[in-house]
């Protein structure tokens, strides 16, 4: 489903992205788009790993009060990694577009 290989390979990219040359934009916006990648992957990942957790918690409650309010923790969790994902990949998004529009109006 994710390409962790993809992710995990390319993070040296962040390092030659800058040596040698000067940063330019595009190299700004390759550095933007590898942490995004990594961030969203990982909070991603993270959220599945905790919807996983609720459903066995949940199912593994019966009625004790405590193992459910852990697992309405767990999907809380959850949802904080998946917002986190979503922001991880518009915010990277928005800096390109004030980047680009900056440096197009100059």
């Amino acid at each position: 489903m994710f390409n962790f290989q993809k992710i995990f390979f390319s993070l040296p990219g962040i390092v030659y992205a800058t040596e040698g040359e000067p940063l330019t934009l595009e190299g700004v916006v390759n550095i933007l788009n590898y942490i995004r990648d990594f961030l969203y992957t990982a909070f991603t990942s993270l959220a599945i790993i905790f919807v996983i957790l609720a459903a066995f918690s949940f199912l593994t409650a019966r009625g004790d009060e405590k193992k459910i309010t852990q697992a309405k923790k767990e999907v809380f969790y959850a949802v904080v990694a998946i917002v986190i994902a979503i922001l991880a990949w518009s915010l990277t998004d928005l800096i390109q577009f004030l980047l680009s529009a900056r440096g197009g109006s100059h």
